[in-house]
This record gives C-alpha cells, structure tokens and sequence, in this order.
C-alpha cells in the first residue's frame, strides 16, 4: 500500500512546490545579473583602442 505525503517538512506539497518555483526565479535572476554585470565590466575594462588609465574610472 503506498502513502501520499501531503506535506514536506512542516509545509503542505504545494506551498512546497510554490516555494521551489520562487527560489529557482530568484536563481535566474541572480545568474542575470552576473553575466550583465560581467558584460558591463567588459565595456569598461576591454580595450577598445584607447587605453584605459586609472583617471578614467572617476
């Protein structure tokens, strides 16, 4: 005879599921902001034929 768990730890299966779906968007959105991050800091640090000096960061 097989059970079904209607809760995980001390929240029902759906609030279960609910919570895994916003933390696997907030990973998303967190792996976002590092490639844009990455891109951004490319454009700053990248030569692009004028080089860049310490004077250009302020």
């Amino acid at each position: 005879m097989t059970e079904v768990k209607d809760r995980v730890g001390n929240v029902t299966r759906h609030r279960y599921e609910q919570l895994v779906a916003q933390a696997k968007e907030l990973i998303a959105q967190v792996a976002r902001a590092q490639f844009t991050l990455g891109d951004m800091a490319l454009d700053l640090f990248t030569d692009r034929g004028s080089p860049c000096t310490g004077s250009d960061l302020r």
